[in-house]
């Protein structure tokens, strides 16, 4: 049998194919993004290069069980892929609206402002403790052996006097606004890219946004 242009028809198929892919894959449309907000991070405790060109701002209400599952599940792969290596700037602003919470709050905000370094650790080491959102866990004893645990230099005696007396509760209202300028409904955690809310709040679609924000950089 006389085959002598088997193989060019073969190539010249294969050619038209890998150009109607390329095609298709042009024309499928950019996925429109919703305009950004502006969020003020001044004084927010906030991990990674203050020159990065990608800013995640977390509002978490640390009572709160989702934010519980998104910091030990979603947030350990965010923080080793793009805060560690120099990518992401990442900014907690704390709430404080679910029953029994302030007490939680106000004492990550005096470690925080005890040592900026104080903070995240005593944050993770609460997620990872943290108990049932219906009861009423958040005492100051608890809160007391939750910061031993996890900042062990920290002042318990500064820490204790700043729980009772609610230091930053004002902070803490002050946050709650800016929530409210920011979203059409509060809600915890609820995660920005950029001034762009991560909706589904879901690792892929973090990576997109992320990787989206770069590109625009």
């Amino acid at each position: 049998m006389n085959t002598p242009f088997i193989k060019p028809l073969i190539w010249i198929t294969s050619i038209i194919a890998i150009a109607l892919v390329v095609w298709g894959i042009l024309r499928i449309p950019r996925v429109s993004l919703p305009k950004p907000v502006t969020i003020s991070t001044v004084q927010q405790p906030t991990l990674g290069s203050p020159t990065a060109s990608v800013h995640i701002v977390a509002f978490e209400d640390l009572k709160c069980g989702n934010c519980q599952r998104y910091t030990t599940t979603l947030f350990p792969t965010i923080k080793k892929e793009y805060i560690d290596t120099g990518i992401v700037q990442y900014t907690i602003v704390l709430l404080a609206f679910i029953p029994g919470s302030i007490p939680a709050a106000n004492a990550a905000l005096c470690l925080y402002h005890q040592n900026p370094s104080y903070f995240f650790p005593f944050v993770d080491y609460l997620y990872q403790h943290q108990p049932s959102e219906e009861t009423d866990w958040a005492t100051i004893a608890t809160l007391l052996q939750f910061a031993q645990a996890s900042v062990p230099k920290a002042d318990q005696n500064t820490l204790s006097n700043c729980i009772f007396t609610g230091q930053y509760t004002d902070t803490l209202n002050n946050n709650l606004q800016l929530a409210g300028k920011v979203m059409t409904q509060i809600a915890t955690p609820t995660i920005y890219v950029n001034g762009v809310i991560v909706q589904p709040l879901t690792l892929e679609r973090m990576r997109n946004l992320i990787n989206a924000a770069r590109e625009k950089n």
